[in-house]
């Protein structure tokens, strides 16, 4: 009897002990499933969306409602345009060798898709003040062959002491030039960036009637009253009346802007 009681307490002993084994692995078990759960759903988490400014380096360029060539139109964004990046490219996957599109949102609150690379991401635009080279390097041991005039609308992409690495496309230029120019020949100021970027646009209009209204139109617009390049405007609407019609249109010019 007492035999047999000893032989069942050490029965249910060892069932227990093989209980609470069996228990300790199944927790053992879940909480590995749930580190590599968790670990899992880290890494499938989507990565932060950094918005940046990006300005317009072309004349015009269609925002469409998908990041392809043929998407929906919704609206243009213009030479100089400022918007805002949203941290989002997509290739255009329809045809071959798809161009890179990034999503941006206009002042307007307007949202769509402009191709990437007529535009400069974290950018600040600016303009040349005055004649200057343009450098390999912030040195100015490093001329190279590119120059800029005054009124050249550019982007500022990087800067060192004294210097400014810049972007822009002069009229007569097929693409875009990088390098370097030196702080006291570039001007940030919104007034004379904005007449600049202006007579940029009219600087491209081909017809010469029609590039004399654009330019009136900044002449005449009293915002600008104060931009150091006004005066330049004057002499380019000078100029131009004189070949559109000697002496008549270039005397007439000058009488409207004074007015």
């Amino acid at each position: 009897m007492k035999t047999h009681f000893l032989n069942t307490s050490l029965f249910i002993i060892v069932l227990s002990i093989f209980l609470l084994s069996c228990d300790n692995k199944n927790n053992e078990q879940k909480n590995t499933t749930e580190d590599q759960e968790g670990i899992e759903n880290q890494a499938v988490e989507e990565p932060e969306v950094l918005e940046a400014p990006i300005v317009c380096l072309w004349s015009k360029i269609s925002v469409r409602e998908e990041p392809k060539a043929k998407g929906k139109w919704k609206a243009y964004i213009y030479l100089g345009e400022k918007a805002t990046y949203k941290g989002i490219s997509e290739k255009d996957t329809t045809v071959k060798n798809g161009k890179s599109y990034a999503k941006i949102e206009l002042a307007d609150g307007t949202t769509g898709w402009v191709e990437e690379r007529f535009f400069a991401i974290d950018a600040r635009p600016a303009v040349i003040i005055s004649p200057t080279k343009l450098y390999e390097r912030p040195d100015i041991l490093t001329a190279g062959k590119k120059s800029y005039d005054r009124m050249q609308f550019v982007v500022i992409t990087d800067e060192k002491e004294g210097w400014k690495k810049v972007k822009a496309k002069k009229v007569d230029d097929s693409w875009f030039s990088t390098g370097w120019v030196r702080d006291n020949n570039i001007t940030e100021t919104d007034i004379d960036v904005s007449v600049a970027v202006l007579e940029n646009r009219a600087a491209a209009i081909s017809d010469s009637e029609k590039k004399l209204e654009a330019l009136n139109e900044i002449a005449n617009n009293p915002d600008f009253g104060n931009s150091i390049f006004m005066e330049d405007i004057q002499q380019m609407i000078l100029e131009l009346g004189a070949v559109k019609e000697e002496g008549g249109d270039a005397v007439d010019v000058l009488e409207n802007y004074g007015d």
